[in-house]
């Protein structure tokens, strides 16, 4: 919901690549080149989606509390569904949002895939959002 900004898009700012540039928006590996760097870049150096939220695409992958399962979706509750349960094949968490050390097309907002949670990984970190009270009128 947060990485979308009210889109229904693939990204929150369009479908296709060629037409916004996603260098605007997002820290991603070129195509076919290694990165000169393996660390994540400093947060608010890329235009924020509708919501003013940063780096929701790319930089580093979002590790969810949701546990992994492939067929998930195909039967879970379409408003706020609270991921697979937990045990057996499902101890891998969903990671979401890409990385620097991938594409632009995996850092799509439905993009997701499992991590497990007990490996270190230098691409994939956390979101963190502070809502931050408006001034009574």
């Amino acid at each position: 919901y947060a990485c979308r900004a009210g889109t229904t898009t693939l990204w929150h700012f369009g479908d296709d690549l060629k037409e916004a540039l996603p260098r605007d928006y997002m820290w991603f590996q070129i195509q076919g080149k290694t990165p000169t760097l393996l660390i994540s870049h400093a947060i608010g150096k890329k235009k924020a989606n509708s919501f003013g939220l940063y780096d929701m695409h790319g930089n580093v992958e979002e590790m969810c509390a949701d546990y992994w399962s492939a067929a998930y979706y195909d039967g879970s509750p379409t408003d706020d569904p609270k991921g697979a349960t937990p045990g057996g094949k499902n101890a891998m968490r969903v990671a979401r949002g890409g990385s620097f050390l991938e594409t632009p097309f995996l850092g799509r907002s439905a993009y997701r895939n499992p991590l497990d949670p007990n490996l270190g990984y230098v691409q994939v970190g956390f979101r963190v959002v502070c809502e931050i009270p408006l001034p009574e009128e």
